[in-house]
């Protein structure tokens, strides 16, 4: 067995009360100070020292999990610090298998997590199957402002009866591996009722097979699916089963089922498949409102189909099998099928086309697994140094994450419920600097002894600006910004690199570099 070797740090916690609700920081140490915090917390009757205990971890720091995160009967709250900086990098400690699940609730137990950065590719580069493992009933589950990736099979798997389940401000991404399509799922309801569904303002992209799966035999009571961008489904999209309540709206949804459909199986209702289903619709019972979305697939895609698979059998793209009967029903009831659009889209910085992972998949010959099919591409994006070098240090590691922004002169800009942009609007880069470009922002002088000047051309929607060490600190910020030019003395600076950062009123983030001298 290989066990990984970690200098020890000083595990310092530090308490700290406020709105009832109590703090505790946790440095970042050797594997388990996570683990050990909550342990710690729990007296060995069950009982918790502090139940309203909130735990915070530090930003740009790693957090290794010495196991999985098991309690019972109380609402489990892990956060980043409250200041600027990346979010804390938590993943798994590994003795050569990897684990189950990361965190897995059972009685009546609740879970929010906010602000973090989780990866369940462990240590020695194992996928753990699941990060979050639901086995408690009427939970609440929220997760909020962070990034989930590099996961085995499903994001959240519920294996209790009526929970509220809330996503918001996420990044989703390399849901499931590639060898194994028919896993991949960032919901999977293995079959439990669930009360409520939200999900709004996500990023969802390279997912094995789908985004929901509803396990059978189970029921939805209310799922409000809003201005998410989901780039990207393999399998399936969106299979509800019984839905009393649905709101998909002010969506992107590019390259679902990417790995086509037998064209044989679409002459069938038993077989056809489609990109969001639901099991049934009548208007006395059920509310379902789909409108104002994008749905479109890559030219790039489009290109390879058809296809004959390894048996003989004809492929076709899947992008004109969107709703299956019962969702078109309830859209042309509603008389809003208009409403949803085909737009193919230019991302500021997309993912690679899946191309060699559809063409594994058809020429594939095995009868377990696709082996030809490589790991998500993310060699495009900037690796990290630092996360990189965790464990052997043979498995590259990334923060920045693939930047959805597009055109403002895309129809796709305009066409929400309220005007509004569809698809995700929250920052989904560190690094981008669309913001500079699309809305005529200079910055000058570059490089600056004084004075430096933020002039706004065309009096966009421009909220706050930042300014950066390129140790991360912030050095100065701007709030509520009612002017063109911006004039920030920079006299006592120390001589350096700075980071300029400018938030718009859409909470989208825009960096470049400046010189002080």
């Amino acid at each position: 067995m290989n066990k990984v070797i970690y200098t020890v740090l000083a595990i310092f916690i530090l308490s700290i009360s406020a709105n009832a609700q109590s703090e505790l920081i946790i440095e970042p140490g050797a594997p388990g100070v996570i683990n050990s915090a909550i342990e710690g917390d729990t007296m060995a009757t069950g009982e918790r020292v502090d139940s309203n205990r909130v735990y915070i971890l530090r930003r740009g720091f790693p957090y290794i999990l010495s196991g999985t995160i098991e309690y019972s009967d109380y609402n489990l709250i892990i956060k980043s610090e409250d200041t600027d900086g990346e979010k804390p990098f938590v993943i798994m400690d590994s003795d050569g298998d990897a684990a189950d699940q990361m965190i897995r609730t059972r009685g009546e137990a609740s879970l929010t997590l906010d602000g973090l950065h989780i990866s369940a590719k462990d240590i020695l580069g194992g996928y753990t199957l699941r990060v979050i493992r639901i086995n408690s009933d009427n939970s609440n589950i929220i997760v909020k402002n962070c990034i989930i990736d590099d996961v085995g099979q499903a994001a959240v798997r519920i294996q209790g009866d009526n929970g509220n389940i809330q996503l918001t401000n996420n990044v989703f991404r390399n849901i499931g591996r590639p060898f194994d399509p028919a896993n991949g799922r960032v919901f999977d309801n293995r079959g439990n009722p669930v009360d409520t569904l939200l999900m709004e303002n996500n990023v969802f992209y390279n997912v094995t097979s789908r985004v929901y799966r509803d396990g059978g035999s189970s029921s939805l009571g209310y799922a409000k699916i809003n201005q998410n961008t989901i780039w990207g489904t393999g399998r399936l999209g969106m299979t509800f089963g019984e839905i009393s309540s649905l709101e998909f709206t002010n969506n992107i949804y590019a390259n679902g089922m990417f790995l086509g459909v037998l064209e044989t199986d679409q002459d069938t209702a038993e077989t056809a498949e489609f990109q969001i289903s639901i099991d049934t619709f009548d208007a006395s019972v059920n509310t379902i409102t789909v409108s104002n979305n994008n749905f479109y697939t890559d030219q790039g895609i489009s290109d390879l189909f058809p296809l004959t698979n390894v048996n003989g059998e004809n492929v076709v793209s899947a992008e004109t099998y969107l709703f299956n009967p019962e969702v078109q029903a309830a859209i042309d009831a509603a008389g809003n099928g208009d409403t949803n659009i085909s737009e193919e889209l230019e991302f500021t910085k997309a993912p690679s086309l899946p191309l060699q992972f559809i063409n594994a998949v058809a020429t594939d010959t095995s009868s377990s697994g696709v082996p030809t099919a490589e790991n998500w591409d993310l060699s495009d994006l900037e690796s990290d140094a630092d996360l990189t070098s965790l464990g052997t240090g043979s498995d590259i590691r990334y923060r920045e994450v693939h930047d959805f922004g597009y055109p403002t002169t895309a129809v796709s800009y305009t066409a929400g419920t309220e005007g509004q942009p569809i698809g995700s609007l929250t920052e989904v880069s560190s690094s981008t600097s669309d913001y500079f470009v699309e809305n005529n922002v200079l910055f000058y002088p570059n490089p600056v002894s004084q004075r430096l000047y933020v002039q706004n051309l065309r009096n966009s929607n421009l909220h706050q600006v930042n300014i950066y060490n390129l140790n991360g600190q912030l050095v100065k910020q701007i709030r509520n910004i009612d002017h063109n030019i911006l004039e920030i003395n920079t006299s006592n600076f120390a001589n350096g690199t700075y980071i300029l950062s400018l938030i718009d009123t859409r909470g989208n983030v825009s960096s470049q570099k400046f010189m002080k001298q």
